[in-house]
């Protein structure tokens, strides 16, 4: 072996040792970067007053765990539910053809209790009991209450597909109050959801927060009251509707009203045009 073949394995041998040694250097920076962000930024929230649950207090202090989620997909046209005219009895059924969506008027409302304009554990019970009837809610074990607004008199109740809700006005049933009264529900279903790629890792509760802060979404003397991630309905492909997952908050602003924000999850960018005020 001559000089320059010797010369040539070693250039080459310490090439490939640079690269290394540059990529546990920057994995352990940018680890130390997003710990830090997060930190800071928790510090922040708190310096404005901005409170969170102590649920998801307590979920940010744990030590992270990565998540990764696929895409799912759905027809883009809801599931016929013409047969909840003859399968709900004693209660007043119309429904619409061309939206399919029901309506369930209750002969007899169903009383809540109601403390400090939440719903009590006792509701939320009382509320899982109605969906669990099949007298009352066609397929309602296929739903779970997601949030509840004092102001539109509303509960949202949404389907579920490996535990992540899915926010989509084609999957839900939505409970009608009056005062302490669930008068009656609007109900759409979406019968068959498929998994459409590979699972993608996601950016986490913090670096959501982190978004959120950086883009003055989070006013002064908040209180994020739910953090969850969910699934949402994106741009229609075709003759399918294509789901994304993202982070989704419950919001109580100092003023008493509400709002809903949501970031990509895997862009960490805040969907500023799905924000929902005065809930």
């Amino acid at each position: 072996m001559n000089f320059k073949q010797v010369q040539f394995i070693f250039i080459i041998t310490f090439l490939l040792l640079d690269i290394f040694l540059l990529k546990l250097f920057l994995d352990k920076t940018v680890f130390y970067r997003t710990d830090a962000v997060a930190f800071n930024v928790l510090s922040e929230l708190k310096s404005k007053n901005v409170k969170l649950d102590k649920h998801i207090a307590d979920m940010l202090e744990q030590e992270y765990t990565e998540k990764r989620v696929p895409y799912i997909s759905s027809l883009r046209q809801g599931e016929d539910l013409s047969v909840v005219e003859q399968t709900i009895k004693q209660q007043t059924v119309t429904y619409d053809i061309e939206k399919r969506k029901v309506n369930v008027v209750f002969h007899t409302p169903i009383s809540l209790t109601l403390e400090n304009g939440q719903l009590t554990k006792q509701d939320q019970e009382q509320v899982n009991n109605i969906l669990h009837n099949e007298l009352l809610v066609y397929n309602g074990d296929k739903y779970k209450p997601l949030y509840y607004s004092a102001v539109r008199q509303e509960i949202v109740c949404v389907q579920f597909i490996d535990d992540m809700p899915i926010v989509d006005d084609n999957a839900r049933v939505v409970f009608v109050l009056n005062g302490n009264h669930i008068t009656g529900y609007t109900q759409t279903y979406t019968g068959q959801f498929t998994v459409e790629d590979e699972s993608r890792i996601l950016f986490s509760e913090k670096d959501a927060l982190t978004s959120l802060y950086a883009s003055a979404l989070l006013p002064e003397g908040s209180v994020i009251e739910l953090m969850t991630l969910v699934y949402q309905r994106n741009t229609p492909v075709e003759d399918m509707f294509i789901y994304t997952p993202v982070w989704f908050l419950d919001v109580k602003l100092s003023d008493g009203t509400r709002s809903v924000l949501r970031v990509d999850a895997l862009t960490n960018v805040p969907l500023t045009n799905n924000i929902e005020s005065n809930k």
